[in-house]
């Protein structure tokens, strides 16, 4: 499923000082992040694209890793000067980043968006939702919400080419959104056959109509139009807007449903004020994730936050390589429930949804902060 935000453009940047580094990573959703600060901030930066070792992209249990990892050929040029400032994200431009300031003998500052494996304190500032499971710390920041940025006019443009299909049909337009099986969610065709049936009852009087996401599972994909009443509208997912009706969709339908698996989707229709359902997912049966909830439940009350021990258990797992950050999506859920943003479904949709809260001044504000100055705005931005 495309993202509703704008993206960043990937034409060589220009900096004469080189005092600034943009290193991509390989997630288009994190990339939009870090080139919407970098363009508020409007610093001068230099994008690079450290490349890594196919043999290397498994996954990470620490910075224990040597920059063998990093396809020192294919990637562009990581010497120095060395910058005062790199914004990254994820786990591999991580590594990167970390060398570089261990080069620049610990001048170099660190910002990454989203929660790295490990090794937090080794970041200057660290930008995390907060459903980002992660200590509270000095140099990290939580927001309400992931930082995106709505772009109208990729909207506008998908309700020309699909309004006259989807105004012939009866209203409301309800739309579920599928999507897959996220960490600690499962989702499969049993699960999925109960949304429906769900969603079907809220539609009564109009239509309802399914997409599915990028994420969702080719089992479900391919047994969802079996499992559909013969009245709901079916689109297969693809990556071509002119078949792809999601962006449309924002712009024409009236109520929305999204498993609860799919924060960005999610955040996309709150954040245009379109009324939202989530639709709760069961937990994995994996043992460890059933501890973990048993656990949280347990150790998660008022007087054990005080006393911390939960979190002071949690951290030693994380620093010790055994257990790895996690996302609290049932806490993001709440968040919007509490907030008016989102109702469960099965509630009355909310007539007038509250707005959708953003993070990008206290971002910028911090990084300002960090680097004690506002660089000068010479030379080329995103």
């Amino acid at each position: 499923m495309p993202i509703l935000f704008n993206g960043p453009s990937w034409d060589a940047g220009i900096d004469p000082t080189g005092r600034n580094w943009f290193l991509l990573g390989d997630m288009p959703g994190d990339n939009a992040q870090i080139a919407l600060i970098v363009r508020t901030l409007n610093w001068p930066f230099v994008r690079k694209r450290p490349v890594f070792k196919t043999r290397d992209l498994r996954p990470l249990h620490g910075f224990c890793v040597p920059r063998r990892r990093v396809h020192v050929d294919a990637s562009q040029k990581l010497a120095p000067p060395w910058p005062d400032l790199i914004l990254t994200s994820g786990g591999h431009p991580s590594i990167a980043a970390l060398r570089v300031k261990e080069q620049s003998g610990g001048r170099t500052k660190l910002v990454v968006i989203g929660r790295p494996p490990r090794n937090l304190q080794d970041f200057d500032l660290v930008i995390v939702p907060t459903h980002a499971d992660v200590p509270t710390l000095p140099n990290i920041l939580k927001l309400n919400v992931p930082l995106r940025e709505f772009n109208r006019e990729d909207l506008t443009d998908a309700v020309e080419v699909w309004k006259n299909y989807f105004e012939a049909l009866p209203r409301p337009l309800t739309v579920l959104v599928i999507g897959g099986s996220r960490h600690p969610f499962r989702l499969n065709e049993r699960i999925v056959s109960r949304v429906v049936a769900k969603a079907s009852k809220l539609s009564t009087d109009g239509t309802l109509i399914v997409v599915p996401s990028r994420h969702t599972p080719d089992p479900v994909r391919m047994a969802l139009p079996a499992i559909l009443p013969p009245n709901v509208k079916f689109f297969a997912w693809t990556p071509n807007l002119l078949s792809n009706p999601y962006f449309a969709l924002l712009g024409i339908a009236d109520r929305f449903i999204v498993t609860g698996d799919n924060i960005s989707m999610m955040m996309e229709i709150a954040a245009i004020g379109q009324p939202l359902a989530i639709a709760p997912l069961p937990l994995s049966r994996a043992p460890w994730i059933q501890l973990a909830q048993v656990l949280e439940r347990y150790w998660g009350g008022a007087g054990a936050r005080e006393l911390g021990f939960w979190s002071w258990s949690k951290q030693m797992l994380h620093e010790s390589g055994f257990g790895p950050f996690a996302h609290d999506l049932n806490g993001f859920h709440s968040y919007l429930l509490e907030q008016g943003m989102a109702v469960r479904l099965g509630d009355p949709f909310p007539l007038h949804p509250a707005p959708f809260p953003d993070g990008l001044d206290q971002s910028v504000a911090r990084i300002r902060s960090l680097m004690g100055k506002e660089l000068a705005t010479d030379g080329e931005t995103l």
